[in-house]
């Protein structure tokens, strides 16, 4: 057993039936994997493996226990099973469980679980349950349940359940249900959105946003949307009930105080405005 391995084993009091690593050839790999507990940066371990930072993971089936992330430039590997970090972790992929006592981030994709007091991030697709302290982020889709302190984004599409306590951000689509404190904004919004702002090109489902709902130009709203100010200066197929409707091109039907429609015969009307070709 190398001295380090020794050191830490007595440090830790393990007791004593802890197994010795052994070593068998991966056939994939020129490097070897070790069995059982390894400290140190080996690259393909099964079992427990503890690593200040790594620099050449490969993978590990068991738990990878790390104090900071990998170093800048490094791939990672792949974790399955647990990725832990003390304050902070990192893979290529995380099949399983990534914690982070302060954050936690994968250079590709996390499929299971992720949790960080600050944040989680992914390269790629997060799929399961991720929540961040701060926020949640990543540069494909997020699948799943994403809940973040401050906020949420991907630059793909947030499908499922997404939560910002002060926004909600997607590249390409928000699909299910989104709730944020203050803004949700994307391309597409699919279903169920919730937060003071809402932002889009094309809306279907309902929104209640109690300041404003705004419909960019060229864009589609098919649907309800509750609003203080629904701005839809765009396509507006359905109902809009808030103390102002504004629609540039309205087959459907608003409900407030002041209610205008650039399209209809009658642009101004109170309390109700109805347009259908």
């Amino acid at each position: 057993m190398r001295l380090q391995t020794t050191l830490v084993l007595a440090l830790l009091a393990l007791p004593a039936a802890v197994a010795v690593p052994t070593a068998a050839q991966d056939p994939a790999s020129d490097n070897p994997v070790r069995h059982g507990l390894s400290i140190g940066d080996y690259p393909n371990v099964s079992g427990l493996r503890i690593n200040f930072r790594d620099r050449r993971l490969g993978i590990v089936r068991g738990a990878n226990v790390t104090i900071w992330s990998p170093y800048e430039g490094d791939p990672g590997g792949i974790v399955r099973g647990f990725a832990i970090g003390l304050p902070s972790t990192g893979a290529g992929s995380v099949h399983g469980v990534a914690i982070g006592l302060l954050g936690a981030g994968v250079t590709n994709s996390l499929t299971g679980i992720g949790f960080a007091p600050v944040g989680i991030g992914a390269g790629g697709r997060i799929k399961g349950i991720a929540i961040g302290g701060v926020g949640v982020g990543g540069g494909g889709d997020i699948e799943g349940i994403a809940i973040g302190g401050v906020g949420a984004g991907v630059g793909g599409t947030l499908r499922g359940l997404a939560v910002g306590g002060v926004g909600l951000g997607a590249g390409r689509s928000i699909e299910g249900i989104a709730i944020a404190g203050g803004a949700v904004g994307a391309p597409t919004i699919h279903a169920f959105a919730l937060a003071s702002f809402i932002g889009a090109t094309h809306m279907n489902g309902l929104m209640i946003a109690p300041v404003m709902a705004r419909l960019e130009p060229g864009g589609s709203m098919r649907g309800v949307s509750v609003s203080g100010f629904n701005y839809m200066r765009g396509e507006q197929r359905g109902l809009t009930i808030g103390l102002i409707n504004y629609a540039r091109d309205l087959e459907g039907m608003q409900i407030g105080v002041i209610n205008i429609a650039r399209n209809a015969s009658v642009k101004f009307l109170p309390i109700i405005n109805y347009h259908k070709r």
